[in-house]
């Protein structure tokens, strides 16, 4: 699989196949006015000792818009902040929008 993709995945295997548990995230979000920033903070909160380090998708549902916008977030620590420019407050923010990572989940507005 790493030859024909390129990829060093000696990481996802640790994490998904030789480790015991599951990703657990707690996540809040705030949108910031003045600045028209969303911040996002991402906490695990699985007690086993692990540790995930990976992408994971983000969905920003804005008034008026029949899309959301999806962005990428690099969970690489046990707390994840990011900063994300947009001009209007979310309607609702969505973890992994499409369930394509194994995890427990909540995600609240601050």
């Amino acid at each position: 699989m790493e030859l024909a993709s390129s990829m060093d995945l000696q990481n996802f295997f640790d994490q998904w196949l030789y480790k015991p548990g599951a990703l657990k995230l707690n996540a809040t979000w705030q949108y910031n006015k003045n600045k028209k920033e969303l911040n996002l903070s991402l906490n695990q909160t699985q007690q086993d000792g692990s540790l995930f380090k990976m992408p994971i998708q983000v969905a920003i549902y804005l008034p008026n818009q029949k899309l959301p916008l999806i962005k990428t977030i690099a969970i690489v620590d046990k707390a994840t902040v990011s900063i994300i420019s947009i001009d209007a407050e979310p309607e609702k923010v969505v973890i992994d929008p499409e369930s394509w990572v194994l995890m427990d989940a909540t995600i609240s507005k601050k």
